[in-house]
């Protein structure tokens, strides 16, 4: 294996990994940004089912199931920045 090719090479290997960590943390900030967006919605749904308490019960478990995994994410990503990694 020659030195350019060897050299080219771990470029390569050293950009594409870089890429991949940038996309794993804008597939994480983007799917956080979606939650909080359709968070406030929850509350138009419950309004929405006025009268259809069946139906408002299952939107305000939705939205705190949602609050948990936002929580969840926010931690994920805290930690993640605490170390450096993003």
């Amino acid at each position: 294996m020659s030195t350019t090719y060897t050299t080219d090479f771990n470029l390569w290997v050293q950009q594409t990994a870089q890429l991949l960590r940038e996309r794993r943390w804008h597939d994480m900030v983007h799917d956080l940004s979606r939650r909080l967006d359709a968070l406030w919605r929850y509350d138009q749904y419950i309004a929405n089912a006025e009268g259809y308490e069946s139906v408002q019960t299952f939107w305000r478990k939705v939205k705190e199931q949602e609050k948990e995994n936002i929580v969840e994410l926010k931690k994920l990503l805290s930690e993640h920045i605490r170390l450096g990694d993003f």
